[in-house]
């Protein structure tokens, strides 16, 4: 029989025994009075002589004494009736010695309320789930198993060593009602081992992730995990499992901090739809990529048949539907407009490898406004040799920079996220860029002395005599950066150069001193045959916008202050700058002065210039022939319109119209829809029930062409977001200017979506709205 762990306290409902048979059965401390127990401390009764086994009762004193030390609030009783259901000696040593290692590990609290809570948990008056709560251990899936096995191993000793008890049944038992029902659960499992031809074959990976998942997941009552993890493995298969619960265990493990109260309450009020991703940020000190961890695994646990391919921000609205339900609607309805839209993504990428077009135009000027920025840096003026480049979608700003590197050295990385499915992609090395927890400020200089060495590595081992354009295709080829027009970026790695990049980032991880200043002076050095004018390096740091963050450290900076403290080191006259490539203007108008900059160098006196944002970007009307219509037909012909705006429209049209069986119509119908969802700025195909304001605009823009000269908010979020062009940034950058130039294709996909009255009136209200 396994022994009664409770209290005799708690039992003080129950009349006093007085029968004396009862009082000679000693195997349940329940049906004995208080006054029994008494009797039975070993402090109020006289010691008996001891017979052969003196060592073996001096180690049962000594073990009493230790049970008693770590278990204050329990008498004596308790501790002879484990004894008895344990049989051996050696096991209660083994019990004592484990629990008062997991006492060790817990962080400092107060040792009566570690007593209570451990009490209640092994009395089965608390799940493991508070438990791992209360005493602050929650998705620590170590301490879960010691507590588990501690409170097994108290309540059946019986079953102690047995290979068929797997955690997952410990747990089970352990949250069992009471004794009875615990013990029908052990009988029935061993049942099940030793009954002849019972399949019981499920392998050992199966199992790891079964108890996992029930281990992490202990705000469900154990039968609902197991029924859910069936559920979800039988959807998302063992490789998608393990990578859930990797993903859920780091995430516990990064959000601890925050204390077990706000985790206990809000991610299981988030993650069973009781709580908006609002009130989880509330609970939780969540940056925006904590935020969008959260949503992925709830959204993963959820959903895991739509995990790929889906975007965040349709995560979230099912993640947030109040029921599966409308979740389920929100998804497919996704899956079916983005199945039946007419764009092709095929001719999307394949235009984007088009020939450049008007090099004299668009690269020259901004070349020569690069090289005059280079020439300029001196740290006693500028604060950082950088510059942003803003642009609206489409207006050809990575392509561009992507063709600077036939003439320059690009070192081009893409930050875009990771479900983005924008071009260019994401670059490999955009992980590294973007730690998730830095530790230090010598992280970025490590990082980029990686790949400065790297490049000087590269250039040194080329033949010296080879033409100029030839070295620097073969460094565009090495850094997989379309140089030729060829490259299919779907299929591109950039494995060997981020590898290689990782080889000598690791070479200064232990240096005692900077290594970015050598690292820039020795490509400085092995990029002189590139040209005679200042700017011989160009670093492109595409989709910018992903430095704002701010990393898990003690710094509190984001990693944008953190690259721009790293390149300020970059001496003068090294041929280096730096690009930061956007939709947004957040990138371009951080304080300029050191006393607000908490990146800025102490005791630094300087005027820490700015250099002006790139805004001027000659791509419109790029595709249009410069030679006049020859006919009216010509003239309003769709291959004549569609080249008039932005060159993305023209090249569609080309490119699709070059396509076997061709249908023209279902070409002007997917350059139509493609402008559509570029006014609308969302980037998936659905209808909002109400239009924002600058959705508003930018559907008016195009037609009616209002000016909005002071209002800085919604002129950045046209151009950033809803295809506005950038007319004027001011030098301070505080004023900024947007218009819609007339092109054919913005204006017609803007007209027929004004042809419902409704969205008309919603437009023309939020026009008042301004200028009134």
């Amino acid at each position: 029989m396994s022994p009664s762990l409770s209290n005799s306290s708690d039992n003080g409902t129950r009349n006093r025994q007085t029968d004396t048979s009862n009082l000679a059965d000693h195997s349940d401390p329940h049906s004995r009075s208080p006054d029994d127990l008494e009797d039975e401390n070993p402090s109020k009764r006289p010691r008996l002589p001891l017979g052969k086994d003196d060592c073996e009762n001096d180690e049962t004193e000594r073990l009493r004494a230790k049970f008693m030390e770590l278990h204050p609030t329990m008498h004596g009783e308790s501790f002879s009736s484990f004894r008895e259901a344990a049989k051996d000696v050696r096991l209660v040593g083994t019990y004592l010695a484990k629990l008062e290692k997991f006492r060790s590990l817990l962080p400092g609290m107060n040792r009566s309320y570690v007593d209570q809570v451990w009490q209640q948990f092994i009395q089965r008056k608390t799940k493991s789930q508070s438990l791992a709560q209360d005493l602050r251990f929650l998705g620590n899936t170590y301490m879960i198993d010691m507590a588990v096995e501690l409170a097994f191993l108290w309540n059946h000793p019986q079953y102690h060593g047995k290979t068929e008890i797997s955690k997952t049944t410990m747990l089970e038992a352990v949250e069992a009602k009471n004794q009875d029902e615990a013990c029908a659960i052990l009988e029935a499992r061993s049942k099940e081992v030793s009954s002849p031809g019972k399949d019981d074959s499920e392998d050992s990976q199966t199992k790891q992730l079964r108890e996992k998942f029930i281990k992490l997941h202990l705000f469900l009552y154990e039968r609902e995990a197991e029924e859910h993890f069936i559920s979800f493995r039988k959807v998302a298969g063992d490789e998608l499992v393990s990578t859930y619960l990797a993903q859920l265990e780091e995430f516990y493990r990064d959000v601890r901090n925050d204390g077990p109260l706000q985790i206990r309450l809000a991610w299981p009020q988030f993650i069973l739809r009781e709580k908006d991703s609002q009130d989880l940020a509330k609970k939780i000190s969540f940056d925006a990529n904590m935020m969008d961890r959260a949503i992925k695994l709830a959204f993963l646990w959820r959903h895991p048949q739509y995990d790929s391919g889906t975007e965040i921000s349709t995560m979230r609205q099912a993640v947030e539907a109040k029921t599966d339900k409308e979740a389920r609607a929100i998804l497919e309805a996704r899956s079916k407009n983005a199945s039946s839209s007419t764009v092709s993504s095929d001719i999307i990428k394949k235009g984007y490898n088009s020939p450049f077009l008007r090099f004299d135009e668009i690269i020259k000027p901004m070349l020569a406004s690069l090289d005059e920025y280079t020439k300029k840096w001196q740290d006693t003026e500028y604060l950082a040799p950088y510059a942003a480049l803003i642009g609206p979608s489409m207006s050809g700003k990575s392509r561009s920079l992507i063709e600077m590197a036939q003439h320059i050295c690009v070192i081009y990385v893409c930050l875009r996220s990771t479900d983005s499915t924008g071009y260019p992609p994401r670059s490999a090395l955009a992980e590294h860029m973007l730690p998730q927890k830095l530790s230090n400020l010598t992280y970025h200089s490590a990082l980029l002395a990686g790949i400065f060495q790297v490049a000087a590595n590269f250039f040194n081992k080329q033949d010296m005599t080879a033409d100029v354009r030839v070295r620097l295709n073969q460094w565009n080829d090495y850094t997989e950066v379309a140089s030729l027009g060829t490259l299919d970026w779907a299929e591109r790695t950039q494995q060997r150069f981020t590898d290689d990049v990782l080889a000598e980032m690791k070479k200064f991880d232990n240096s005692m001193e900077d290594p970015l200043v050598c690292a820039i002076n020795a490509m400085s050095d092995s990029t002189g045959f590139v040209n005679k004018n200042p700017l011989k390096v160009l670093l492109v740091l595409d989709e910018a916008r992903a430095l704002l963050t701010t990393p898990e450290s003690t710094l509190g900076l984001s990693l944008f202050h953190t690259l721009r403290r790293t390149i300020m080191k970059t001496p003068e006259k090294a041929g280096f700058f730096t690009i930061l490539v956007n939709t947004t203007f957040n990138v371009a108008n951080f304080s300029r002065a050191s006393k607000f900059d908490p990146s800025a160098r102490h005791g630094f006196v300087g005027r820490n210039l700015l250099y002006p944002p790139l805004y001027e970007i000659a791509s419109l009307d790029a595709m249009v022939p410069p030679e006049p219509p020859k006919s009216w037909e010509e003239l309003v012909s769709p291959g004549r319109l569609f080249k008039y705006g932005s060159p993305v429209f023209g090249t569609y049209f080309c490119d699709a119209s070059a396509e076997e069986n061709a249908v023209h119509t279902n070409i002007h119908h997917a350059i139509l829809e493609l402008a559509h969802f570029k006014l609308l700025g969302r980037s998936e195909p659905t209808w909002p029930k109400s239009l924002t304001k600058a959705q508003a605009f930018a559907f008016l823009g195009p037609t009616i062409q209002p000016r909005l000269s002071a209002a800085y908010d919604l002129n950045t979020e046209l151009i950033a977001s809803h295809a506005a062009h950038c007319d004027h940034i001011n030098p301070d950058c505080d004023m900024v200017l947007s218009n819609y130039p007339s092109q054919f294709t913005l204006a017609a996909a803007a007209v027929r979506f004004l042809t419902d009255d409704g969205k008309l009136v919603q437009c023309i209200k939020a026009l008042t709205a301004a200028v009134l």
